[in-house]
């Protein structure tokens, strides 16, 4: 349960949490409810920590990702 600052900043967040070394690139959770959704990618720890926001242009990227490692796959 982390309070996230910074809301205002368009590409990242913070958050007073501690994490673990090596938390680099995990998810950043909300609970919404009984629903959890992914808001953004851990990028930096200390505190405060720091995330990627996730948002359109992240979720394109990572779906180039995974087209482009399908397409990898399908040639080897």
């Amino acid at each position: 349960k982390g309070i996230p600052t910074d809301l205002d900043n368009k590409f990242r967040f913070k958050y007073m949490l501690d994490t673990e070394i090596g938390s680099s690139g995990s998810p950043v959770f909300l609970k919404n409810q009984d629903l959890y959704e992914v808001v953004g990618v851990h990028t930096k720890g200390g505190c405060p920590n720091s995330a990627l926001k996730v948002n359109n242009n992240v979720i394109k990227i990572w779906n180039q990702w995974k087209q482009e490692s399908t397409n990898q796959q399908a040639i080897s």
